[in-house]
């Protein structure tokens, strides 16, 4: 059998908040984790000194005299015991507070009660809670998929990415090059905003919904996950057992402490992080750095989000003119007419760049040549038919997915283990 020790479980972490464990700590039972001890110490010195005649240049006896005083400070700090250990301790002796618990499996007759959606049986063994007694301060433990927000994954994956452009530009086609150039401010001022915090969304976790008597109550499933919430919070990269890109991009199944800062249970359309703050100042752009994610991956991995529709041959022709007198080619123009509607918001740049190079070829220009012409060409055709993703007739970001509506709870994050 698997043997446990005084405290409970053995957990692998990879979060742990010091600060907040040590605060919980100190308010629920009175217990002081580190000692600070500060001492004082003056001193004080007396010199004198004296010539004798033979030493003077005038012949007589010089005395000096000299007084140094000095004072020292030292702290010097005791901790009791580690984060862990702490944070055992507190959960050994205030997990009956939490107001959902995390509990693997219930005893039948528990498990037939909690089936039944009984209202004191779901206080009892913390397996529900009213929806309108949730307050801020109270205590929740689940399951939950653990990842970085979009706008910090998509902001750190363009930040790298566009640090090795910068030194080897043929790394990417040009198109892609000025979706990043466009898209560097944004992260920029994610960066500044953020400061050192990262938000994160805690998805799918094991929760319902539901009505119980007229009132909404979420409820605890163990072993299974829903859409129905989603936990949103700030963390600190100082309190991460291990480096964030394993820890926040890999989307992985984790059990958390939380602790509520908003009980209200928000849309999912609600400000981020960073959105927040600057909506204070400018709304617009608060909004498309919320949606710096579905944006950016509209331009990378989709094209353009919304454009020119119908046929390419109206932006194709007018390209095909365009290279044809760069060339002074008399050559007849491709025939279009029997090109099919493509509708450009499904056509991902590839797509484009497969279409320019054909008319390229049909021109004899082999790869390569008239680089930087052809270049400003296509950029003056993106233009006047709206084929970048960020042209004037575009949305700030790719619409939703269809789906269950996601509710938001807002909450500070203490730990995460498995």
């Amino acid at each position: 059998m698997r043997r446990r020790n005084a405290l409970g479980e053995i957990r692998e972490f990879i979060y742990l908040d010091e600060t907040g464990v040590e605060s919980m700590l100190a308010a629920v039972d009175g217990e002081i984790l580190v000692q600070t001890t500060n001492s004082t110490s003056r001193s004080r010195e007396f010199t004198a000194g004296a010539t004798m005649p033979g030493d003077s240049a005038f012949g007589a006896t010089e005395v000096s005299t000299g007084l140094k005083l000095g004072r020292t400070r030292a702290q010097e700090e005791t901790r009791k015991s580690v984060a862990q250990s702490a944070f055992a301790r507190f959960r050994s002796k205030n997990h009956q507070s939490f107001v959902l618990r995390h509990a693997p499996t219930y005893r039948w007759l528990a498990k037939r009660r909690l089936d039944a959606l009984d209202q004191s049986a779901l206080r009892k063994y913390g397996a529900g809670v009213k929806v309108s007694d949730l307050r801020r301060g109270d205590l929740i433990e689940l399951e939950v998929t653990l990842a970085a927000a979009d706008s910090y994954q998509v902001r750190t994956a363009i930040n790298a990415v566009a640090d090795v452009v910068n030194s080897f530009p043929e790394l990417l086609p040009l198109e892609q090059r000025e979706v990043f150039r466009q898209v560097r401010p944004l992260t920029a001022l994610i960066d500044n905003l953020n400061g050192e915090a990262v938000p994160v969304v805690a998805m799918l976790p094991n929760l319902r919904l539901v009505t119980i008597g007229g009132e909404d109550w979420l409820t605890v499933t163990p072993g299974e996950s829903s859409d129905v919430v989603e936990l949103h919070a700030v963390t600190m990269p100082n309190w991460f057992w291990g480096d964030l890109g394993r820890t926040l991009f890999q989307s992985r199944r984790y059990t958390v402490l939380c602790r509520i800062i908003d009980p209200e249970l928000r849309p999912e359309s609600a400000s981020s992080y960073v959105g927040a703050i600057l909506n204070v100042v400018h709304p617009q752009l608060a909004a498309t750095v919320d949606n710096i994610g579905p944006m950016m991956m509209g331009a990378l991995r989709q094209g353009t989000e919304r454009g020119a529709t119908g046929r390419p041959s109206e932006w194709l022709s007018a390209y095909a003119d365009g290279v044809a007198e760069l060339t002074g080619s008399e050559a007849v123009r491709p025939d279009l007419s029997e090109m099919p509607t493509i509708d450009v918001r499904q056509m991902p740049m590839a797509k484009q760049l497969d279409l320019f190079g054909a008319v390229d070829q049909h021109y004899g220009i082999e790869g390569g040549a008239m680089a930087q012409e052809l270049s400003t060409l296509r950029n003056d055709v993106r233009d006047r038919f709206g084929l970048w993703p960020w042209s004037e007739s575009t949305p700030a970001a790719a619409p939703k997915k269809l789906g269950a509506a996601v509710s938001r709870l807002d909450v500070e994050l203490i730990a995460a283990y498995w």
